[in-house]
C-alpha cells in the first residue's frame, strides 16, 4: 500500500516506475504530480481498477500491463490529453477504448486481450497513430471501416485471433503501412488495396489462405512468412529476364526427422524462429 499523501511536494517528478507490485489500486497522490511524463504499472496483478489520471495532463507514456484491468476510462483523454504511447497489453479488456481525442497518440498496445470485435471507426480521431498492435485477442472479422483515419500507420499487429474474414476494404486507408502481421487466423483472402507499400508481411499458419496475390500487389515487400511454401513460388521469378527453371535460383525442400528438428517450434510464432525480423 502506498499512502495517498507519499507523492507530496514531487511537482517535478517526471517518470514513476510502480512494478512487479502486489497494489490492488494505485493511490489518488498520482493526480498531484502535474509534471508526471512517464507512468510505468507493469505487472501489478492484483490491480482490477484504472487509475484515477486526473491532473495528470503532462503524461506522455502510459503503461498498464499484465493486470486484472477490464475497462479504460472514457475520459482518459481529457486527462491525458499528451498522451503519446498507450500499453494495455495482458489485461481483460473485451472492447477497444475510446481513445478519439487522444489526438497526440502514436503507439497504442491492445495485445492480449479479450476484444472480440472492431467496430466502424474504432479508432476514429488517431491521426498520428503509427503502431497498432492487437495480436491475440478474439476478433472474428475485420469490417470495412475498422482503420478508418489510420492514414499514417506504419505497423499493424493481429496475430493469432480468430480472423475469418477480411473485408476488401479494410487496408485502402492505410498508405505508409510497412509491417503486417496477420499469422495464426483462419481467413481464406487476403485484400491488398492499401498494402501496396508493406515492407514486411506475415500470413504463416493460415490453413484457409491456399492462394496468395500476385507479387505486382506487393512492390516494396522485403521480406515475407507465408502460409504455405508455393506461395513463394511467383515471387522467385520477379525481375528475371530468364524463366526461373533458367535461373541461378534453387529451392530446396527438407523433410526433418525428429534427430534433425525441433518439432515443437512447427507451432510456434515466427519470432521465435527468426527473431531478428520482430525488429
Amino acid at each position: 500500500m502506498i499512502a495517498d499523501d507519499a507523492f507530496t511536494n514531487l511537482t517535478s517528478l517526471r517518470v514513476l516506475e510502480l512494478d512487479d507490485n502486489y497494489l490492488t489500486k494505485i493511490p489518488t497522490a498520482i493526480v498531484k504530480l502535474s509534471g508526471l511524463e512517464d507512468l510505468i504499472l507493469s505487472n501489478l496483478k492484483e490491480l482490477r481498477i484504472f487509475p484515477n489520471l486526473n491532473g495528470t495532463r503532462s503524461l506522455e507514456v502510459l503503461r498498464l500491463d499484465r493486470a486484472q484491468v477490464t475497462n479504460v476510462p472514457i475520459n482518459l483523454c481529457e486527462q491525458c490529453p499528451k498522451l503519446k504511447s498507450l500499453d494495455v497489453k495482458s489485461n481483460f479488456l473485451t472492447e477497444v477504448p475510446n481513445l478519439q481525442n487522444c489526438s497526440e497518440l502514436r503507439v497504442l498496445d491492445l495485445a492480449s486481450n479479450m476484444i472480440p470485435s472492431l467496430p466502424d471507426e474504432s479508432f476514429k480521431g488517431l491521426g498520428m497513430l503509427h503502431d497498432l498492435l492487437l495480436s491475440n485477442n478474439k476478433l472474428q472479422v475485420i469490417p470495412s471501416d475498422a482503420f478508418s483515419g489510420l492514414s499514417r500507420l506504419q505497423v499493424l499487429d493481429l496475430e493469432s485471433n480468430y480472423i475469418e474474414y477480411i473485408h476488401p476494404d479494410a487496408f485502402k486507408e492505410m498508405k505508409h503501412l510497412e509491417d503486417l502481421n496477420l499469422g495464426n487466423n483462419v481467413f481464406p483472402a487476403l485484400p491488398t488495396s492499401g498494402l501496396s507499400g508493406l515492407l514486411h508481411l506475415k500470413t504463416f499458419n493460415n490453413p484457409a489462405l491456399r492462394e496468395f496475390p500476385a507479387p505486382e500487389r506487393f512492390p516494396r515487400v522485403q521480406t515475407m512468412v507465408l502460409s504455405y511454401a508455393y506461395h513463394c513460388c511467383a515471387f522467385l521469378s520477379v525481375e528475371m529476364e530468364d524463366p526461373v527453371t533458367k535461373s541461378s535460383v534453387q529451392e530446396s525442400i527438407f523433410f526433418p526427422t525428429d534427430n534433425d528438428f525441433d518439432m515443437s517450434l512447427w507451432n510456434s510464432s515466427f519470432t521465435d524462429i527468426w527473431p531478428q525480423l520482430s525488429k
